[in-house]
């Protein structure tokens, strides 16, 4: 299929923390830049599917955007995921980078996805992938690439209701243990 322009293509990108694991490292605890290469946050937007950025594996709520560079009204986001899928998660938009729209909300994701949403949301800059849980507990969260396109005339204009977030929560059973 064809959407156009990825407007997400190689452009600035930030992110809460990169994957950081001891074989990663060099004896003087400097990392090593083919072992940062592997995990680094301009995967996500390099264009290939052959490279992927993977978020911190100790927490939650980890997170990469992408500065489009300027203002446009979108009508497209794919986020193509690794074997590091996120589980529960959420597309977010923004004009500043500080305050944040939920426009698309996953919550059964799953390892390889190829999340391809469409939307109408005008004056976009900022487009953040926010991850809540992963597939895999013990690693972080891996995208391939984070895509986003322009609004074309004629597409939908329908956008997705957003529903709450699961709530985390111990129950007991008859016996009284959680």
């Amino acid at each position: 299929a064809q959407y156009g322009e990825n407007l997400a293509l190689n452009k600035t990108v930030k992110c809460s923390g990169t994957r950081e694991e001891w074989w990663m490292y060099n004896d003087d605890g400097t990392i090593k830049p083919d072992a940062y290469n592997q995990v680094k946050p301009e995967n996500a937007v390099d264009g290939s599917k052959d490279t992927a950025f993977t978020s911190y594996q100790g927490e939650d709520d980890q997170w990469i955007y992408v500065d489009l560079g300027a203002e446009y009204d979108i009508g497209r986001v794919i986020t193509r995921f690794n074997e590091d899928a996120g589980k529960i998660y959420d597309i977010q938009t923004s004009k500043d980078a500080k305050h944040w729209t939920t426009i698309h909300r996953e919550q059964k994701g799953f390892m390889n996805k190829v999340d391809n949403f469409t939307c109408f949301h005008e004056d976009v800059r900022f487009v953040r992938f926010l991850g809540y849980s992963k597939v895999e507990s013990g690693s972080g969260f891996g995208i391939r690439e984070l895509e986003v396109y322009e609004y074309k005339e004629g597409d939908s204009k329908d956008n997705e209701t957003i529903k709450d977030l699961p709530i985390s929560q111990i129950v007991n059973n008859e016996n009284g243990k959680g």
